[in-house]
């Protein structure tokens, strides 16, 4: 991740409005072919891991083709988020997304996630498509195959796009640039909200909160989405950029990454504050740190929510290993191996707890509670960075189970990595803490449980035991027995 120069904020306070406006669906809706089977390898790329029937969802993939038109800047993409687009040319294009549903329609939350897949590996990767929470709501997940690299890989000897992984399956798709992206990602999602394309890939099921999401790399471009394009396209509920570390993606040709260690362009800005929808940005301590240096940080308004999650790092271990897991299945390559000394604090948890909220939100005007920041201090009085404890954690933030019950100190960023580090504490710390592991071990429980009833922790059921099983049998050092 690029670390941008400081600046300094006016933040905006935004206007509260009584009732939320009405969602447009008119505008291009594409052509829908499906849902896809077959192709050399019989499944599709990126495929829930494991059994999808086994939790009652149905997992299909659909063609989607079009006209996609491109955006260009009137004047600069300012620090304030406020940017004006005007369309510019268009282009035909072929993409796909891959729809999770409930097999009982009675099971419907009436949620539709709708994730911008992440193509930074020169492959698409989705941070959202397993969190159990969204399954155990009912709730409808979309992924969205928004980008050229995504389809076609990097431009690289050997890529491992969509086109190069099952050419029998894929062999047809095409974005030509990725200036299409932003409208290619809108027409999927009025696809979904439209009663034809209910009928073509939602089974007939009906959304009534749509939430644009996306992670890291595509968590920029949902951020310069919710800046840029929201307020001309006016189709999703709810935007939600994660780890973005107030970096956005850029809208013209040749602004993004299409070759392996050469970054693309981003700009560093601020979410607008006259939208007229929810926007919630969930960042890890990692991009904490960015913020609190870019001078970015944002306050909560009926509209607006930032959520910090202490200890964890861009690419966690867990989260690593989730990815791994689908990589060694698909058969494509790890960019690096699974490092054993990661952050072990997960936030999609979080992220996963964060949806809950969301239909609330939208139609009653409830927004989330409001969560502690991490705390800062100063270095030589001007450079701020955050602060940590006497246990070596951050202080402030949301925080999970592993901070409230610390086995190891949890850092976010080290160097330029973006796994961050645990450092286990010594035996004699253990025993000092924990004096039994069964001390440690209700001492989870009931962390795990607050954690719950804070409504900031989307695991139901994985408390006491079962979330030191789940979570632990990765990270956790002995304790005292």
């Amino acid at each position: 991740m690029k670390l941008s120069t400081a600046f300094v904020l006016l933040i905006q306070s935004i206007s509260v409005l009584a009732s939320p406006p009405r969602r447009q669906t008119n505008g291009p809706i594409p052509t829908v072919e499906g849902p896809v089977t077959g192709g050399q390898r019989g499944y599709p790329f990126l495929a829930y891991f494991g059994d999808i029937s086994r939790i009652g969802y149905v997992e299909e993939e659909y063609f989607l083709s079009g006209t996609a038109t491109r955006y260009d800047p009137v004047g600069n993409l300012t620090l304030d988020g406020k940017w004006t687009l005007q369309p510019s040319t268009s282009s035909t294009y072929k993409t796909r997304i891959l729809v999770h549903r409930p097999r009982n329609s009675a099971r419907f939350n009436g949620v539709a996630i709708v994730e911008w897949i992440n193509v930074s590996f020169g492959y698409e990767i989705s941070f959202g498509g397993d969190a159990p929470g969204l399954y155990e709501d009912g709730s409808i997940y979309v992924l969205v195959s928004a980008q050229h690299v995504g389809v076609s890989g990097y431009t690289v000897t050997n890529p491992i796009g969509l086109n190069q992984w099952d050419p029998e399956r894929y062999g047809s798709l095409n974005i030509e640039d990725d200036a299409l992206s932003y409208d290619i990602y809108t027409q999927a999602a009025r696809l979904i909200k439209s009663a034809q394309g209910q009928r073509q890939v939602l089974c007939g099921l009906q959304p009534t909160t749509v939430v644009a999401v996306g992670g890291s790399q595509s968590g920029g471009r949902i951020l310069s989405y919710t800046n840029g394009v929201q307020p001309l396209a006016n189709v999703f509920d709810v935007t939600m950029p994660l780890l973005a570390a107030s970096n956005g993606a850029g809208f013209a040709i040749n602004d993004s990454q299409n070759q392996e260690g050469v970054p693309g362009f981003s700009v560093v800005t601020n979410v607008r504050t006259d939208l007229r929808v929810p926007v919630w940005t969930i960042n890890s301590e990692l991009e904490a740190s960015v913020t609190i240096l870019l001078n970015t940080r944002q306050p909560d308004t009926s509209l607006y929510r930032l959520w910090e999650v202490a200890g964890g790092s861009h690419v966690n271990g867990p989260i690593y290993q989730t990815l791994i897991q689908k990589m060694n299945r698909d058969g494509v390559p790890p960019p690096e191996p699974a490092d054993p000394t990661a952050s072990q604090v997960n936030w999609l948890p979080v992220v996963d707890a964060a949806f809950r909220y969301l239909p609330a939100w939208v139609h009653q005007n409830i927004p989330p509670p409001s969560k502690p920041l991490i705390s800062t201090t100063l270095i030589n009085g001007t450079i701020p960075i955050l602060e940590r404890g006497a246990d070596g954690n951050v202080i402030g933030g949301v925080r999970m189970p592993e901070l409230r019950v610390p086995i190891a100190e949890y850092i976010g960023l080290v160097g330029t990595s973006l796994n961050g580090e645990s450092i286990p504490y010594n035996s004699s710390t253990l025993a000092q803490l924990y004096p039994t592991h069964q001390d440690y071990v209700n001492k989870v429980t009931a962390a795990s449980q607050a954690a719950l009833r804070g409504n900031y922790f989307g695991l139901s059921g994985c408390v006491g035991d079962s979330y030191c099983a789940s979570s632990g049998g990765s990270f956790l050092v002995a304790v005292n027995k």
